[in-house]
């Protein structure tokens, strides 16, 4: 049942912003980046242009690598879907890599 709740309440809560024509409250999460992962843009490019791509063009949405960490500012919802879909990004990426190093490999 609270968990209905809380959902009505945030459902209300993006009508009003969505009405208002505020933008909606952005936070701070932080996904680690594996050593597999040789390129980074190559995720956030795919966030970008995946996720709410209309976002990204504000100063509220952005991401930035910190050492093998990206630090991701934006809504709690680009967050949920961030979070659904950050390691199908990875495993992706990360065999590519696999991929390139094992061509190379058979090359020498």
């Amino acid at each position: 049942m609270k968990l209905l709740q809380y959902a009505c309440l945030t459902f209300l809560i993006s009508i009003v912003f969505l009405f208002s024509g505020c933008a909606m409250p952005t936070s701070v999460n932080t996904y680690d980046i594996p050593d597999c992962v040789e390129n980074p843009d190559n995720i956030i490019n795919s966030i970008e242009t995946t996720i709410a791509p209309e976002d990204w063009d504000s100063e509220e949405h952005n991401i930035t690598v910190v050492g093998n960490v990206l630090v991701i500012r934006t809504t709690a919802r680009n967050h949920r879907n961030i979070d659904k879909h950050f390691q199908h990004l990875v495993d992706a990426e990360c065999a590519k890599n696999a991929g390139v190093a094992e061509e190379e490999e058979s090359q020498d």
